[in-house]
């Protein structure tokens, strides 16, 4: 083991950060034998390739040190135990999960050196092998949670697997290797293979081929092959045959869309032929991966937008994107001063994640949401400097530096918020918890169903790693609440109080309860009964009080129209700003909030025209009052010496200043109320809403109230009740995110 781990990466926080944070799920697949006729060159091989591996590993720990590794392998011999023994020797942080096809007994058999060895070689591959098999039975013994061993459950209409058995159905268990090979490649964070280059591509035009509708070709043996898992993984889903297999699975994914692009993701290849050794590398190779990156393959861009691939695989690279997003939740982790806690079951598993991460978005939404309201007031700030150096002070050059200051302000503030990802990275936290809301109720309905393999099908990249971040989350759960013998889905008995705690009786009014309800469907109800209304009026206040600036500032323009035409209209403003001064400006800002104000509340009561008519019966005495405070402003400034002119030019000016920041305001709320999403938010509630409360009814019709679950005849009902539910809140999901996740911090148009 390790023992030079960086200062702060001991047990302790390594135990931590596997409680509660989410591990980087590193999968590897691998050659048995790098050479099949020579044991000292396959030996040789296999000593490049652990150290490649211990160099990836030991990358990985570099860039991502807040981030626990479990590393998925089918502890086969070859690449899959070597890559588990490069990962025990990098200390706490690196765990190991080893996926079986069948029972240990059985994968025992598979134990034994190639067929047809020259005579000189038999005996130094047995001895080979020999310690292959100790490092598996060293699997075995090491304890939980060091050493996770899972069985795959068996695929139906499977005869015996055993090579001694009589009728041994050896296709059959080249499909549980199959299996295992789908298995791993849906799962893993990150997929290393180990293998040549050339084999690769050759399985790889087969399988273009059989996409473009070229027939399979006869013979094709699934049986979970490095490459197999390779084209399955890059092409998102498997071939015809490996399809096969997966309907008889009960831990694959069955069905893909015939229209939407499949979960395609990138793989990392280690070529065992290489002659790599690290003291041959050059300065820069300290900071790069020892592995070539293969592609995800997936329709092309539209038009010519396609960029280039990376020439080499660095701490950037796009497909470390998502372990750099769990390393920075783990160091948000790390930081919490909180005890570590144990989850009972695999849905309480899932609640505590889900919970975290909406405390996580709430976090993020925060220093964006100011983000925003301080570019806001920056823009309008600038607007009033700039105004005042152009209307009053246009030979001072400090004014025209505040205002350049407040524009540079304001794009440091875009560009750190855009550097830190707050907007999409509240987003994607929040896309997440509810992905984990659905899971959680669908597995307390006692549904097999995976969110994963149903949510943000045939999206971007960027969007799809929201996708795939669920992915682990969910197969962290399930490799840590399942047995050893096997892999049950769900992996949890069916828990119906957590979906629905009423009674025969649909609940009503739950917004008016002090807390809300423990169960999915009554919390959302409660959320979306407290929180619509109030995001609607947001939304509202700001279109009603936008439109009611803009309309003032255009009465308080056709006042200024009527000084310069009709001089003798003036004369009373003026003499009032002579008489009050600043107090002119405080009081008909003061008489402007006030007569807003009691606009806004009136403003229920009209629709349609008239409130267009109210608006501007109202911005009659709103635009009066801002004539007061201009000629107060002007008369002001020039009895201090801050403008060099007669005080009716001051007053003029003051009053063409107040008309532009009239429009700066009203373009500001109309910023924030688009860009923190008000509108969206409430038309989303509300239609969430009625799509719950209708569940609401509907499971109350069949609910048990002895047994506080749906009454035994009813369940399958029930349970499709709920799928359907969860579809509808994941539809609004995606939709948000799509039309919301990036919402960049932008200077304020207007």
């Amino acid at each position: 083991m390790r023992t030079d781990l960086p200062p702060g990466h001991g047990a302790e926080r390594a135990a931590r950060l596997w409680s509660e944070a989410q591990p980087l799920l590193v999968g590897v697949t691998g050659q048995r034998y790098f050479d099949r006729t020579s044991a000292s060159v396959n030996a040789a091989r296999a000593a490049t390739v652990e150290a490649r591996l211990a160099t990836v590993f030991a990358r990985l720990d570099g860039d991502f040190p807040d981030t626990p590794k479990l590393l998925l392998t089918g502890a086969a011999m070859g690449a899959d135990l070597i890559a588990a023994r490069a990962a025990r020797n990098r200390g706490p942080l690196w765990r190991v999960a080893a996926i079986l096809p069948f029972a240990p007994d059985l994968f025992r058999e598979d134990f034994s050196p190639p067929k047809d060895l020259p005579a000189m070689e038999h005996a130094a591959f047995v001895a080979w092998c020999e310690g292959q098999r100790q490092d598996f039975e060293a699997l075995l013994r090491t304890p939980e949670p060091e050493v996770l061993v899972r069985v795959l459950p068996p695929l139906e209409g499977t005869g015996p697997l055993s090579r001694e058995a009589s009728g041994y159905d050896r296709d059959g268990r080249h499909a549980h290797y199959e299996q295992m090979g789908q298995w791993i490649a849906e799962a893993a964070t990150l997929l290393v293979a180990v293998t040549e280059p050339g084999a690769v591509s050759d399985a790889m035009t087969r399988r273009a081929k059989e996409v473009a509708g070229a027939p399979a070709e006869d013979g094709a043996r699934t049986d979970g092959s490095t490459t197999r898992v390779v084209a399955t993984r890059r092409h998102g889903l498997p071939d015809a045959a490996g399809r096969a297999v997966a309907r008889r699975s009960t831990v694959l994914r069955r069905d893909w869309s015939p229209v939407l692009p499949p979960p395609s993701r990138s793989v990392w290849l280690v070529d065992p032929t290489e002659d790599w050794r690290p003291e041959r590398r050059r300065f820069w190779a300290a900071r790069t991966y020892p592995v070539s990156a293969l592609r995800p393959i997936e329709p092309p861009p539209p038009g010519d937008h396609e960029k280039p691939p990376p020439p080499m695989v660095e701490a950037g690279h796009p497909s470390l994107r998502l372990a750099r997003a769990f390393d920075r939740y783990g160091r948000e982790v790390a930081s919490r001063a909180m005890p570590m806690r144990a989850d009972a079951s695999a849905i309480a598993a899932l609640e505590r994640a889900r919970s975290a991460l909406s405390g996580a978005s709430r976090g993020a939404k925060k220093p964006s949401e100011r983000a925003f309201w301080g570019l806001a007031l920056l823009f309008v700030g600038a607007v009033a400097v700039y105004e005042t150096f152009a209307k009053f002070r246009p030979s001072d050059p400090s004014v025209l530096i505040g205002y350049l200051v407040l524009l540079l302000a304001i794009g440091a503030v875009a560009l750190l918020a855009g550097r830190r990802r707050w907007q999409p990275r509240a987003e994607d936290y929040r896309a997440v918890a509810e992905m984990l809301r659905v899971q959680n109720a669908w597995w307390s309905a006692g549904s097999s169903k995976r969110v994963d393999r149903e949510h943000l099908q045939g999206v971007d990249r960027d969007l799809a790693r929201i996708r795939d971040g669920v992915t682990g989350i969910l197969t962290w759960i399930w490799l840590r609440r399942t047995t050893a013998e096997s892999m049950r889905t769900p992996p949890a008995a069916a828990e119906w109080s957590r979906v629905r705690a009423g009674g025969g009786t649909p609940r009503a009014k739950l917004g008016t309860w002090e807390k809300p309800p423990k169960d999915w469907i009554g919390s959302q109800l409660w959320y979306f009964e407290r929180n619509a209304e109030n995001r609607e009026t947001h939304a509202a206040r700001a279109e009603r009080q936008s439109w009611f600036l803009v309309v003032t500032s255009g009465v308080l323009a056709a006042l200024l129209l009527v000084w310069i035409g009709v001089p003798w209209v003036k004369k009373p403003f003026e003499a009032s700003g002579i008489l009050l001064g600043w107090w002119g400006l405080v009081g008909g800002i003061a008489i402007t909030v006030a007569v807003a104000a009691l606009r806004d509340a009136l403003s229920p009561r009209f629709r349609g025209f008239r409130s267009v008519l109210v608006s501007l019966a109202f911005a009659l005495p709103t635009a009066a009052a801002l004539g007061l405070a201009a000629a107060g402003l002007g008369h002001a400034i020039v009895e201090a010496g801050v403008a060099d002119m007669s005080g009716s030019t001051a007053t003029k000016y003051a009053a063409i200043v107040l008309v532009v920041l009239l429009n700066a305001v009203a373009g500001a709320w109309r910023y924030l109320a688009e860009k923190l999403g008000w509108e969206a938010e409430a038309l989303a509630y509300r239609d969430a809403y009625r799509a719950f409360h209708r569940a609401e009814e509907a499971l109350a019709a069949i609910w048990d109230e002895t047994s506080q679950r749906p009454r035994a005849d009813r369940e399958d009902e029930a349970r499709a009740i709920v799928h359907e539910l969860g579809r509808i809140a994941l539809l609004e999901n995606e939709a948000w995110l799509k039309t919301r996740r990036e919402r960049p911090l932008t200077p304020v148009a207007g």
